[in-house]
């Protein structure tokens, strides 16, 4: 996590002496509008302990496989430079199997099998962004956002000693949370209505479910997304 942050410190500290650079650039750049769309989709990668698969070293571990995201980005700019993103998103991500199993093996219980389906969410964020422009027709937005989330938990089969079907330990439950994101997008005009665009965004949130039999169960998730797509400019 300190290590996020400190790139994304570092991120922001090339936005603001971009800005002094490109005061002086006379280039003609296709910028005259005021809002971006845009939708774009690609892999999301758990990180901390989201993706830890040993409950030996964290009782936190969320066994999280790299999952995908899709995003759909919306961007004002009330001044060159400046503006205001948001982008509404949905995640999912499978559980690692093999570290389900190692788990049971090294459990003394009367569990033979498991098996988990994935984890989910969908939400949306919005916040303020700064805008650089890199060479002719190419820009890229820093951002920082917040906005709510709802996170879906697995769902957990269990085969028992003696029991000749399996049978669901936990129920299909989604919990509310607040969700945070840090992000850079890259734009390409190659038209004055059209653009390619990519972007790179860390995640987080901390959803928590109340279950009937184990109480309440937490998971931090912490991602990075990586994805393309296709925008207009308006």
């Amino acid at each position: 996590m300190k290590k996020i942050m400190i790139l994304f410190q570092l991120m922001f500290l090339i936005v603001f002496s971009s800005f002094s650079q490109v005061s002086g650039n006379k280039t003609s750049l296709v910028d005259d509008t005021k809002f971006f769309a845009a939708l774009s989709g690609g892999p999301s990668i758990p990180v901390g302990v989201f993706q830890k698969k040993n409950f030996a070293v964290t009782s936190e571990a969320g066994l999280a496989k790299t999952g995908y995201v899709l995003n759909a980005n919306l961007g004002y700019k009330f001044h060159k430079n400046f503006g205001v993103a948001s982008t509404v998103f949905y995640s999912m991500y499978k559980l690692d199997q093999k570290a389900i199993n190692d788990f049971i093996g090294k459990s003394a219980t009367t569990i033979v099998g498991a098996s988990a389906d994935h984890w989910q969410y969908v939400g949306v964020v919005v916040g303020p962004m700064a805008t650089v422009p890199l060479v002719e027709n190419v820009f890229i937005d820093f951002k920082a956002m917040a906005g709510y989330a709802h996170a879906n938990m697995p769902v957990i089969k269990v085969q028992l000693e003696g029991l000749p079907a399996p049978i669901d330990a936990t129920q299909e439950k989604w919990a509310d949370a607040f969700a945070w994101q840090l992000g850079t997008n890259l734009r390409y005009n190659f038209t004055s209505k059209f653009c390619f665009f990519a972007n790179a965004d860390y995640n987080y949130m901390k959803p928590k479910w109340k279950t009937d039999v184990s109480g309440d169960v937490i998971q931090k998730m912490g991602v990075v997304d990586v994805n393309v797509g296709l925008g207009a400019n308006f």
